[in-house]
This record gives C-alpha cells, structure tokens and sequence, in this order.
C-alpha cells in the first residue's frame, strides 16, 4: 500500500495525516532541505512511517515524492 492511502472496506481511500506528511516534505523540500534532513526532520518529531516501526530514509521520502510526481 503507498504511502498516502489505506484500505477502508476493501476500498482503497486517502490517509489524511499521511497526506499532510506529504505536503510536509514537499513544502520541506521547496525550502531547499535535502531529503536526507527531512528524513532526519521526521524522525525528531516522531512522525510514524507507514510500518509505525520503522525510521525515515532519504530513500522513503525521495520514494515518496518521486510516486507523486514531486521532485525537482
């Protein structure tokens, strides 16, 4: 399952709190922070990943991003 969705019902729907992790890395990002400290950025705030026990990578949030189209 991508990040910014869940299953409700069998019916795959928008995760809003992911969402606005989304619109976080973007904006983030368009302010020139690199995805390496956004990832580090996540992880200080206690922003759970998708598994709720992982970490933030460079790698997740460049993933992410580059899904949806959101790259520079």
């Amino acid at each position: 399952m991508a990040y910014g969705a869940k299953y409700i019902h069998k019916q795959e729907v928008e995760h809003k709190r992911e969402l606005e992790n989304i619109t976080k890395m973007r904006e983030l990002r368009d302010k020139g922070f690199s995805y390496w400290k956004i990832a580090d950025i996540f992880n200080s705030m206690s922003i759970p990943t998708k598994s709720r026990n992982g970490k933030w990578h460079a790698k997740s949030i460049h993933q992410i991003l580059n899904r949806l189209g959101i790259l520079d």
